[in-house]
């Protein structure tokens, strides 16, 4: 988790960009994890 977090600050180019794909791909997971 912490890995994939990191992988989209690298691809962004401000902090608050990384922070909200990093909120975003929090949520996705969890949607993830309750789906199946």
């Amino acid at each position: 988790m912490v890995q994939r977090w990191a992988i989209v600050c690298r691809g962004t180019n401000s902090t608050d960009e990384c922070l909200a794909g990093s909120r975003n791909l929090a949520v996705w997971f969890e949607m993830r994890a309750r789906v199946s």
